[in-house]
């Protein structure tokens, strides 16, 4: 039981997928309205079988800082445009940068999204609120709650964690994110792993 989801709609999330279909593998994009991603690869992403998931308009730095009318526009405005792209509901809906209030949840619930999903690490499972779904790998290398330690090792690590222990496991990054740090091989070869 695997969730691999990708935030911020870069333009590289097109190889993302590209790579997590090779493996048989299907993603959840969160990408804000601001993104680089044009409808047009917006809508293929969402042909080739991967979920399309809300992240505001802007993007915001913090958006548990901004009032509630300007909180409820960016959550309430990204749904409605990303749905007249691909013609369906989406149910889905990523915190920017993993910052949320009481009243940013309840702002998600009013759109109508089902579930949220923080930045949180270390996690394995469903979690009790459906608006606070935590994670259990970030693809990034120098998170600290790794402790210096190897983002691929800890990967594979909690990935057989959650086979003995029958729960499910969250992956995330971000596609620039993985340009950036130049992580393509290792993303590559925990793909391979989890298959």
């Amino acid at each position: 039981m695997i969730d691999i989801s990708f935030d911020d709609g870069s333009l590289l999330d097109i190889h993302t997928a590209a790579l997590l279909e090779k493996y048989n593998l299907r993603g959840t994009f969160y990408i804000p309205s601001t993104g680089d991603l044009l409808p047009e690869q917006i809508k293929w992403l969402d042909s080739k079988g991967h979920t399309i998931g809300g992240h505001t308009v802007t993007h915001p730095e913090c958006i548990r800082d901004l009032g509630k009318d300007l909180q409820y526009w960016e959550i309430s405005k990204n749904k409605d445009t990303l749905e007249k792209i691909i013609g369906k509901p989406i149910t889905k809906f990523c915190y920017p940068k993993g910052r949320y209030s009481e009243t940013t949840k309840e702002l998600v619930k009013k759109c109508g999204y089902k579930e949220a999903r923080t930045t949180k690490v270390f996690f394995l499972g469903h979690s009790e609120d459906s608006y606070e779904q935590n994670t259990t790998i970030h693809i990034h290398p120098k998170r600290d709650e790794y402790s210096g330690k190897n983002w691929l090792k800890l990967a594979k690590e909690w990935w057989n964690k959650s086979k003995q222990e029958n729960k499910k496991y969250y992956l995330f990054g971000h596609s620039w994110e993985v340009e950036k740090f130049n992580l393509w091989e290792e993303f590559e070869e925990l793909l391979k792993y989890l298959k």
